[in-house]
C-alpha cells in the first residue's frame, strides 16, 4: 500500500476577514456621520419661525398693496451707510437686516425718518456680504412690506 501525502500548504480561505472589515468600516462611517450632525449648526431661518410662518398672509397682503397703489420704499448701501427711503412721511414699521448665513448677526430696527423721508443705518458693525433689507411699514392704517438683496 503506497499512500502519498499531499504536503503542498492549503490555502486558507479569508472571506471572514473581509466581512469584518466591510462591517467595520460601515459602522466607522455610520459613527462620522453621525458625529458630523451633532456637530453642525441647525439654526432655523430665525427665532420665531413657527409663529412668523403664521402671519405670512398679512405679509404677502402688505407687499400687494405696496404694488396695487405703486409706493414702494427703497434701499440704497454704501461702505458705511444704508439708506432707506419711503415715499411718504409719517410711517412706522421695523427694517429687519437679516443675514442668510447666520441668525445671530440679524439686526431690527424701529423706523425713525428725517425730514427727507429717510432713515440711515450704520453699516460699519455689520459683517460684509450678502443681506436682505426687510421693510415692514405702514402708513395711514396701511400696511406695506417690501424687501431688498444688498451686498455690503
Amino acid at each position: 500500500m503506497n499512500t502519498t501525502i499531499d504536503e503542498t500548504p492549503k490555502k486558507k480561505s479569508l472571506w471572514g476577514y473581509g466581512v469584518v472589515i466591510v462591517y467595520t468600516m460601515f459602522a466607522l462611517g455610520t459613527l462620522a456621520v453621525v458625529y458630523f450632525s451633532f456637530t453642525q449648526n441647525v439654526d432655523l431661518v430665525t427665532k420665531d419661525y413657527y409663529a412668523k410662518s403664521l402671519v405670512h398672509e398679512q405679509q404677502i397682503q402688505s407687499a400687494k398693496n405696496g404694488e396695487t397703489q405703486h409706493v414702494s420704499a427703497s434701499v440704497s448701501s454704501d461702505k458705511s451707510m444704508l439708506q432707506v427711503l419711503f415715499p411718504v412721511d409719517k410711517v412706522s414699521g421695523t427694517v429687519y437686516l437679516y443675514r442668510p448665513s447666520g441668525s445671530q448677526m440679524d439686526k431690527e430696527f424701529a423706523i425713525q425718518q428725517d425730514a427727507a423721508n429717510t432713515m440711515n443705518i450704520a453699516t460699519n458693525g455689520l459683517e460684509k456680504g450678502f443681506w436682505r433689507v426687510k421693510v415692514q411699514w405702514k402708513h395711514d392704517a396701511t400696511d406695506y412690506y417690501n424687501e431688498f438683496k444688498i451686498e455690503l
